[in-house]
């Protein structure tokens, strides 16, 4: 009989979230530690991250390596997490490798008492499909924070850090630069870091982390913008990464771009958002960061792996009467982000939001910069999250409260629907405010669209 893994995911929830790596290092310990067993490119932040992550991985297979690459939340399937040459472990392969770590899992529940977390076993079958499939580089998204992170148990050989924002201070501290302690967790004694640009105070926390490990830094900036972190000078012994944007918008960004190493022109990217273009640039740094660990990256693969990446669920349109962008925007830093490319996009539209927020965050924070567009909200709240979701009433009611005319909805396909409705065919719907939300309404989209063609 087949494993059950969803089963036995759903049997892990109730333990939540228990940041540190004694269970994590004691399930891989019983495995035979198959994260000793390729180098890692890690990949931290708030923002950016598993866009970041997604670009690096298709540089690097266009490079000729085999690539895993782990990220998280999923959108419809788990196996989404967990890709080798882009694409997801199969529903056979993940049967396997989750029946093994659940035995070392319920072993080390009676070794140490305390009960491993659904993160955990998840970033351990990672790791050992890793190890079976041979991949000669993985490349690993960093789920919470990044010190006591399950995947801080990676070889890294480059470490790349996103721009930092206020999420998960309940957990990772109340502001920027506590949180940038955490994230700073990952950087490792001679192994170069890139960082996006950062406010000051989480600047001074990552060049004081480098100093202190002997960590090599690289900043990544747009050309002719301030240095460093929004100001701050890069501190000696740092290399750069600048680039210049030439143009972006509903097909993509294109950019100029100078390393430590080479000078790139014109370079594409497929996906959407200004904010992508500085992920990029981030992805393109650690590529080469990693020629130090032995790995060539010709100019060929920058270009053809940046110009293929895809990454589901950010800045994807569905297209249709009214067309439907999902954007996995949860923070007020990915709500800058969002709105700083939106008005661009699409000009002059005004689209019904379908929001859902979960955890703990200042709503006003994460809904004003989106509702500037608004034409009108239906909050909801997702069903596959593992975080508790905003009340629907109450997001309604700021939103409300924010000028905006606004609903609440049960559950996201009572939403999306109530929102194509009032959007009408002339018209645009956005779901926004949480990535399980985005994954939620994903998967009603693709399997409606399913159904269209049987």
């Amino acid at each position: 009989m087949a494993f059950d893994v969803q089963g036995y995911l759903r049997s892990l929830t109730r333990f939540g979230m228990k940041p540190g790596l004694q269970r994590i290092k004691a399930i891989l310990g019983r495995l035979g530690h198959p994260e000793a067993a390729f180098p890692a490119v890690h990949i931290g932040g708030t923002n950016g991250k598993g866009s970041t992550a997604a670009m690096t991985a298709a540089i690097l297979q266009r490079a000729g390596y085999r690539v895993g690459l782990y990220t998280s939340p999923h959108l419809i399937a788990y196996n989404e997490r967990i890709r080798v040459d882009g694409r997801p472990i199969s529903d056979e392969a993940l049967e396997a490798v989750f029946e093994e770590v659940a035995a070392a899992a319920d072993a080390v529940r009676e070794e140490l008492g305390s009960d491993p977390t659904e993160f955990e076993v998840g970033t351990a079958a990672a790791f050992l499909h890793f190890r079976r499939a041979a991949v000669d580089v993985a490349v690993v998204e960093v789920g919470l924070g990044g010190r006591l992170d399950s995947t801080n148990v990676v070889h890294s050989r480059a470490v790349g850090i996103g721009p930092i924002s206020l999420d998960h201070t309940a957990i990772l501290g109340p502001d920027l630069a506590s949180i940038a302690r955490e994230k700073a967790g990952i950087f490792r004694p001679g192994v170069p870091a890139v960082l996006a640009p950062q406010e000051p105070g989480a600047a001074a926390v990552f060049r004081e982390a480098a100093h202190a490990l002997g960590t090599p830094l690289i900043w990544v900036r747009e050309k002719g913008k301030e240095e460093g972190g929004q100001g701050e000078p890069v501190g000696s012994g740092c290399g750069e990464a600048l680039y210049t944007v030439v143009d972006w918008g509903p097909h993509g960004g294109r950019f100029h771009l100078e390393t430590p190493g080479a000078v790139y022109q014109d370079l594409h990217i497929s996906l959407l958002g200004l904010h992508q273009i500085q992920n990029a640039a981030v992805a393109v740094a650690l590529t080469e960061a990693l020629a130090g660990a032995g790995f060539a990256v010709s100019e060929e693969a920058v270009r053809q792996g940046l110009s293929e990446a895809r990454w589901p669920g950010r800045f994807e349109l569905f297209p249709g009467e009214p067309p439907i962008l999902l954007d996995g925007v949860h923070n007020p830093g990915g709500a800058r982000a969002f709105a700083a490319s939106f008005g661009r996009l699409f000009p002059g539209v005004r689209p019904v939001f379908v929001v859902a927020v979960t955890g703990q965050k200042d709503l006003r924070e994460v809904l004003g910069p989106l509702l500037r567009y608004a034409a009108a909200v239906v909050a909801t709240r997702p069903v596959s999250s593992r975080l508790p979701a905003v009340d629907p009433e109450r997001l309604a009611e700021c939103a409300r409260e924010l000028g905006v005319e606004s609903v609440a909805c049960p559950d996201a396909g009572a939403a999306l629907d109530a929102a194509v409705e009032r959007a009408g065919p002339g018209g645009m719907v956005c779901v926004c405010g949480s990535l399980y939300l985005v994954g939620d309404v994903r998967a009603l989209l693709v399997a409606r669209a399913a159904h269209t063609l049987q």
